[in-house]
Formats: C-alpha cells, sequence, structure tokens
C-alpha cells in the first residue's frame, strides 16, 4: 500500500512532537532531581578566629608565714620571719658570742637541751667551741640567703635530719668567720643514744668518752615533722640586710 504524501507528512511530525515531548520530560524530571543552589555566604568582614583553647589553672599555694612576725637586726645584718607562737631571744650573756634564739614557746630545763626545736643565729660562732659529736652526718656545700655556706647534717640512724650546722664561707659586715646557724628539731620520744649500736647506758665511762670524743653518738627516734617543716619555712624567709 503506497502513503499519500500527506500521510507521510502527518506521521513525520507526530514522530517530531513525541521527541519533543521526550526532551520536556527529561529536563522536567533533571531539574527536580537536582539539589537546590545554595547562594554563596559573603565572606565575613571579622578576622578569623582560632579554636578557644582551656588553659588549666595555676592554684597558687597560700603564703602561710603572712601573718608570721619579722625580726630585723640591724647590727649584724640579718631578717627573719618566725610563727607567733614561736619566742626570739637576744642573748648577749657572752659578748663575744651573741645568739639569737628562736624556738617554740615552752620552758625548758638544761636537761631538754635537746627535746627542744630551735634555731640559734650566731654571727660571731659557737661559744662552746666543739659541736655535738655525731657518728651519722652528711656534708655539703650549699648557698643559703646568697652565700656559699658548708652545711653539716646531723642524721637519726634511719637517716632523718634532726640537726643542722650551717657554717658560712662567705659572711657579711660584723660577722666573723666562724659565724653560722644551729639548727634542732626535737624528739617526739627522748631519742636513743647508742655508740657502733650499742645504748650507751651499757657502756662504762671510759667506753662513753672514747666514743664521745672519737666516734661520735648514734641518735635514734622520731623527730617532730611539723616542726621540721616550720624550721625549714623559718630559714627560707632569712636574708641578709645591707
Amino acid at each position: 500500500m503506497k502513503l499519500s504524501q500527506q500521510t507521510k507528512l502527518s506521521i513525520i511530525f507526530i514522530i517530531f512532537l513525541i521527541f519533543l515531548f521526550g526532551i520536556l520530560i527529561f529536563f522536567l524530571l533533571k531539574q527536580k532531581l537536582q539539589p537546590p543552589l545554595t547562594p554563596p555566604t559573603p565572606p565575613s568582614l571579622l578576622p578569623p578566629t582560632s579554636p578557644t583553647t582551656l588553659q588549666p589553672q595555676t592554684l597558687i599555694p597560700p603564703d602561710t608565714t603572712a601573718n608570721w612576725r619579722v625580726y630585723r637586726n640591724e647590727k649584724y645584718g640579718f631578717e627573719l620571719k618566725y610563727p607567733s607562737w614561736w619566742v626570739l631571744e637576744e642573748d648577749y650573756h657572752l659578748k663575744s658570742y651573741p645568739q639569737f634564739i628562736i624556738r617554740k614557746n615552752e620552758k625548758l630545763t638544761s636537761a631538754q637541751y635537746y627535746g627542744t626545736t630551735s634555731i640559734t643565729i650566731m654571727p660571731r660562732g659557737y661559744p662552746a667551741g666543739e659541736l655535738p659529736f655525731v657518728a651519722d652526718v652528711k656534708e655539703e656545700e650549699i648557698i643559703f640567703a646568697g652565700k656559699r655556706a658548708h652545711a653539716l647534717y646531723f642524721l637519726t640512724t634511719e637517716g632523718i635530719v634532726w640537726g643542722k650546722y650551717i657554717k658560712f664561707l662567705e659572711y657579711p659586715v660584723n660577722w666573723n668567720e666562724d659565724g653560722a646557724i644551729l639548727v634542732f628539731v626535737k624528739f617526739l620520744e627522748p631519742p636513743e643514744r647508742l655508740c657502733e649500736g650499742r645504748n650507751i647506758e651499757q657502756l662504762t665511762e671510759q667506753e662513753r668518752e672514747i666514743c664521745y670524743w672519737e666516734k661520735g653518738y648514734q641518735w635514734k627516734g622520731s623527730i617532730d615533722e611539723e616542726d621540721s617543716k616550720i624550721v625549714e619555712q623559718i630559714l627560707s624567709s632569712f636574708k641578709f640586710i645591707k
């Protein structure tokens, strides 16, 4: 069957309409599936900021010596602080060997010499001339209050410091080459004194003399730790003044 010219044109026109319709459907579906366009964000006028980093807080311990008394000695050029429940005594009994004693406010007898905590400032040296003979000691050169000094530490049999003798190698005006600081920390109970491990009560008088002068006593016992801390605070406050 032979189609007429008019029929052919009609078929071509229908095919063309179907093609256009298909293109239209394609673009409509594409627009529907595409996400909406977000308008560009205008640049910020503020400078860029870095993320905030939380810094750990530094805790400053309270000054426990803030309300302590201040002692200042113009003649011998030194100053220190000590607790209000302690006392400071100026001892000029021996004029050539003045002593400035800081200790707890308690009544003592001569038998309690090693039974109290005390700091003795001796600008002209130790009046007795000799230190107590102690078997267990440690020595070192230190800087104390800005001055070179030789430190001698008295130790218990357990190695705990119960006394110090700080002799200055550099000393200020009105101090001499024997100028020193002597420290004792009290024992909680009367200490046991030993000689090469033996209680001195078990020794003869002659053995005691030999031990005292040649070997030195050993000291066994527990010291007052609280007093020891206060002593260190007092010593750290010590300074020379012009």
